[in-house]
């Protein structure tokens, strides 16, 4: 009996540190892909707001990388060959109220790759 209420006072001390890293967790947003059609769309990500205005169809990766960090991936979808030098994709954020991309579309074999931080809003490319 006593080796009993051993197990059941370690098994309440180990549920009790359980719970924070849970909620820890759950802090953090999981990978998601969204495709990107032409005109403009709103994407919303770990608590922040992405309006892509975009000429092609776009593939969009999103990932965590911290906390405060998330990876952004984008490139044409379903593109059929090079996009003509004059289309302009625009990705803003709207959080921060500042430019990412703007530029022409990035192709699936060199898509824009930028990690960008939820705090200061800077952009790492």
């Amino acid at each position: 009996m006593r080796s009993f209420s051993r197990l059941v006072a370690a098994a309440s001390i180990l549920a009790l540190f359980a719970v924070p890293f849970g909620v820890f967790a759950g802090q953090i947003a999981t990978p998601v892909e969204k495709k990107v059609q032409v005109g403009t769309s709103v994407i919303h990500y770990a608590g922040q707001s992405l309006r892509f205005t975009t000429p092609v169809p776009l593939l969009v990766k999103l990932s965590p990388v911290s906390a405060t960090e998330f990876r952004l991936v984008v490139s044409e979808y379903g593109a059929s060959g090079p996009s003509a030098g004059y289309l302009v994709v625009e990705i803003y954020w709207e959080n921060f109220g500042s430019d990412v991309y703007t530029g022409p579309p990035p192709p699936e074999s060199l898509p824009f790759d930028g990690v960008l931080n939820t705090e200061s809003g800077f952009t790492e490319k």
